[in-house]
């Protein structure tokens, strides 16, 4: 990419920001952290961390003595998020990246084996002499987000929002799905517990984020279904139960209706 408006690197050492260059950073942090320092103030992150740090930010990577730092940065320029593919992310939507916060993630241990992939593979197709790989590079970037995007358990304090905002109910909105769930299936429960009504919670969302509040919930169920039914050796009656529904033909049919294949066949693809 001339002039990239991305770049990857892997971290294996010490490492700071350079006043040259601006970009937004996201790191990926595996092991061996010992210290992070952003603006000379000390950060604790747990392990597996994706951290969100905006290019005002001057920081400070230290690795643990006679050991290598195990993860990626991948910086990113300002117009990356002025991309159609980009605009309608969570991560987009609350301005990640425009805040005096340091937001993060600790992703799902299933989630970061996927992330390190991605990043992985950006880092390989960046690196390569191959036709239309930018297209390539922003797809991954892409699927990168939605993943970050999809844990719903964003860490920044929210003291950049308008408490009473749009943006700050859907992110309640969001954290409530995967805190519970396996318990409640119904945009319904959600708004009660919001106290709000289930009209203004699905306006929220479909103004912040240009889908339906029916459909988040739905997203999540999917996306644990297809990793139960991938990376786990649960029955299917076992994974149904699992997920909150009263039982496995109703899962069966949800599963069928939504992806166009039944949970056996999703299991042996």
């Amino acid at each position: 990419m001339n002039n990239p408006q991305i770049k990857i690197s892997r971290i294996s050492g010490n490492l700071s920001s350079s006043n040259e260059e601006k970009y937004h950073n996201v790191f990926l942090l595996k092991e061996n952290i010992d210290e992070f320092l952003i603006d000379n103030k000390v950060f604790n992150f747990a392990e597996s961390s994706v951290i969100f740090v905006n290019q005002q930010f001057n920081w400070q990577l230290n690795c643990k003595e006679n050991q290598s730092i195990k993860g990626f940065i991948l910086s990113i320029s300002d117009s990356v998020f002025n991309l159609p593919g980009f605009k309608n992310l969570f991560i987009s939507q609350i301005n990640h990246f425009n805040t005096n916060e340091i937001p993060f993630i600790t992703p799902s241990p299933g989630i970061a084996v996927r992330i390190d992939a991605i990043l992985e593979m950006m880092d390989e197709l960046i690196g390569s002499p191959l036709n239309n790989k930018e297209e390539g590079i922003y797809s991954l970037l892409n699927a990168f987000f939605i993943y970050c995007d999809g844990q719903c358990n964003i860490k920044s304090s929210l003291n950049s929002l308008n408490k009473n905002s749009k943006s700050s109910l859907v992110h309640k909105y969001k954290k409530l799905i995967l805190e519970h769930l396996t318990e409640w299936h119904q945009t319904k429960e959600y708004a009660e517990k919001l106290n709000v009504t289930e009209k203004y919670l699905n306006e929220c969302t479909k103004k912040v984020l240009n889908v339906s509040a029916k459909s988040l919930i739905l997203e999540q169920l999917i996306m644990k279904s297809r990793r139960a039914l991938k990376f786990s050796d649960n029955s299917v009656k076992e994974i149904s139960y699992n997920l909150g529904f009263t039982s496995s033909d109703y899962f069966c049919a949800f599963f069928k209706t939504h992806t166009g294949e039944t949970p056996t066949q999703c299991r042996n693809l």
